[in-house]
């Protein structure tokens, strides 16, 4: 972000495609756990072939790496 607005706190939700048994996904390198579909929590959930991530919208960039 640039300049002087700031935006609330909010929480940012990635949908990809994903297929296959998940055994783990990190944010940063640290162990994300299941969670982040009601929107108001972080973490994953999976289903009819697709995985959501939910993160907290803190401005920096993040890793995300699903296994």
């Amino acid at each position: 972000p640039e300049g002087s607005y700031q935006p609330g706190a909010r929480k940012l939700l990635f949908v990809a495609p994903f297929a296959g048994a998940i055994r783990e996904v990190t944010l940063d390198g640290k162990r994300l756990g299941a969670g982040g579909m009601d929107g108001k929590s972080v973490g994953y959930h999976s289903g009819k072939g697709e995985i959501g991530i939910a993160i907290e919208d803190d401005g920096k960039s993040h890793r995300i790496l699903i296994r």
